[in-house]
């Protein structure tokens, strides 16, 4: 519509008595454009163009009062005191398999959308689980000492070789004091825990194998590899009951801490301050430094709350909010101790600044919803694809 427009109003297009002239508009459209459509569709980018520029030079108003509004909540400032109750989940805390059961069936959603979130979590790499002899090679003593070791090292694989126990034998020769009286047991491991010659000599041969000797920068090793384990993805019903005994922690820690919380906010409801609620259950207050409003409600000793820093401003200096707030893995609740409000001074002269800068962000916003707009209506039609492939170059 906006084209058609443009288009009648147009002086090439009129008569001599001031109208609109279709015959004239019709011969020019099918002598440089083929028709009529592909005219319109032509002047499509052009009109896309035009309403951009009109967007991005216009200048939202932005009064004077707002401007000051704004300007006094930005420098507006609040010295806080608050209390928190630990609430992170105790990984030794026992849990009844039967509880353990019944949250695998009944909170499946959970489960998979914490599964979800942390897929490396429950991808196990490729490992190798070995016991090994270590002879060790004394850097300072010369050749003839790497050659004593290396003649033991031949010594204990040919009586490996001839049917002596290999874990008798690491626990009684081994020099590596880690593994020695475990019979060399090394456990799993994955690629890169072990040195590099080490790592290939073990990873390289089948389960039950005898390797060796093998010579690393710690000494000469024999290796007899257990298991070789290829890299899998757990399943989210593999994983089910190790997530749902970390949510049943978290339940458990959280509730005790609920509990705290809860009578420490009953106390300041029924008059009395942070300080004495918290005092009378031996747990410590923190005071803040003045804290000015910020955007992800950010707290320095405490943390990030939004709905924590709004409450923070609309309290009265010296007066006690009974609010529990979830901060993190801790339960908070705060006082407020003093506010300091904006200078006049100052206030006046950063208005001019700020109301400019406020001007900058509408214009910004409202060119940043007439793109996403644009991309919609793009996407809705087909006609806008995006090249992943390029986009990771």
């Amino acid at each position: 519509r906006e084209i058609e427009h443009r288009v009648e109003m147009d002086s090439g297009f009129r008569n001599a008595e001031g109208n609109f002239d279709v015959d004239a508009f019709r011969n020019f459209v099918d002598y440089e454009y083929g028709g009529e459509r592909a005219f319109l569709l032509a002047q499509r980018p052009d009109e896309l163009a035009l309403k951009m520029r009109r967007l991005l030079l216009s200048h939202p108003h932005v009064s004077e009062g707002e401007t000051t509004h704004a300007l006094r909540r930005e420098l507006e400032q609040v010295r806080l005191a608050f209390v928190t109750i630990d609430a992170s989940p105790s990984d030794t805390l026992e849990i009844d398999p039967e509880l353990v059961a019944e949250a695998v069936k009944t909170r499946t959603p959970e489960l998979a959308a914490r599964y979800e979130s942390q897929p490396q979590r429950f991808e196990v790499p490729e490992q190798v689980r070995a016991h090994h002899i270590l002879i060790q090679i004394p850097d300072d003593e010369g050749a003839d000492a790497r050659e004593a070791a290396s003649e033991r090292a031949q010594a204990l694989l040919a009586r490996i070789e001839a049917g002596e126990d290999f874990e008798a034998l690491a626990r009684e020769h081994s020099e590596d004091p880690a593994s020695r009286d475990s019979g060399g047991d090394l456990g799993f491991f994955r690629r890169g825990q072990m040195v590099g010659e080490f790592e290939a000599a073990a990873f390289g041969a089948d389960p039950g194998e005898l390797v060796g000797p093998v010579q690393s920068a710690f000494g000469i090793h024999l290796i007899r590899v257990d298991s070789h384990q290829e890299a899998v993805t757990r399943s989210l019903e593999q994983a089910s009951e190790e997530l749902a005994i970390e949510l049943l922690r978290e339940d458990a820690a959280l509730q005790e801490a609920r509990v705290i919380a809860d009578a420490i906010s009953q106390d300041v409801g029924a008059g009395q301050s942070l300080e004495e609620a918290a005092t009378a259950r031996e747990l410590a207050v923190t005071q803040s430094e003045f804290l000015k409003r910020r955007g992800d409600g950010y707290v320095p000793g405490l943390g990030a709350s939004r709905e924590l820093m709004a409450i923070a401003f609309s309290l009265e200096p010296n007066t006690s909010s009974p609010r529990v707030f979830e901060v993190g893995n801790r339960l908070a609740l705060i006082a407020s101790l003093e506010r300091q409000k904006a200078d006049s001074e100052e206030v006046a002269a950063k208005l001019e600044e700020t109301r400019q800068k406020m001007r900058v962000e509408r214009i910004n916003t409202r060119a940043a919803t007439w793109l996403n707009d644009q991309r919609d209506a793009l996407l809705d039609a087909g006609l806008l694809e995006v090249d992943l492939a390029a986009a990771r170059r």
